[in-house]
């Protein structure tokens, strides 16, 4: 089997932990976020929850998810174990900033299907670029999207608390 897709990024945002996490716990709306999101179904945004997702690349093929939320802590962590079309793992963590909040993002994900294997191997740039349009995408529509309306009656926004700044970075591995 291939070697792993091994992702971390990070990105700042201009809002508090608290409104981000309210807003990203909004998992009802993710659809209307995200049109490349063909398909989503969420019980809870808690640990034990399943997740199950069809995401549009622009490649044409729709990959199919699973995601069983292992750890939430609010306002802080969202870790999940990913199975479905690819398996592995994934992490968000959330620290107050100086200007907002900074979100590192991790996964690691391997291919199950034997298509998906040799298509790992053979068209890794190409796959690599696909990831890279939908992270791209995805970040710009979730601050146009969700980010710029208003927060919700019952969301808490608190001042940012100082943090050491993150830089952006992506590893592959």
């Amino acid at each position: 089997m291939p070697s792993p897709f091994h992702f971390a990024r990070t990105w700042e945002l201009d809002v508090p932990p608290d409104r981000f996490w309210n807003t990203i716990a909004r998992t009802d709306e993710y659809r209307s976020w995200w049109p490349w999101l063909r398909e989503f179904e969420a019980d809870g945004f808690r640990p034990g929850a399943h997740w199950s997702a069809g995401i549009q690349s622009p490649l044409p093929y729709v990959l199919r998810v699973q995601l069983l939320l292992e750890e939430v802590v609010e306002g802080k962590r969202l870790a999940a174990a990913v199975s479905g079309d690819i398996e592995g793992w994934a992490a968000l963590d959330l620290v107050p900033s100086s200007s907002g909040s900074v979100v590192d993002i991790e996964w690691d994900m391997r291919p199950r299907s034997r298509a998906m294997q040799m298509a790992a191997v053979l068209a890794r740039p190409l796959l690599r670029w696909s990831h890279e349009w939908v992270l791209a995408r995805g970040l710009d529509q979730f601050r146009q999207r969700a980010l710029s309306q208003p927060p919700r009656s019952g969301d808490v926004e608190r001042p940012p608390e100082g943090s050491e700044r993150h830089q952006n970075g992506m590893r592959e591995e």
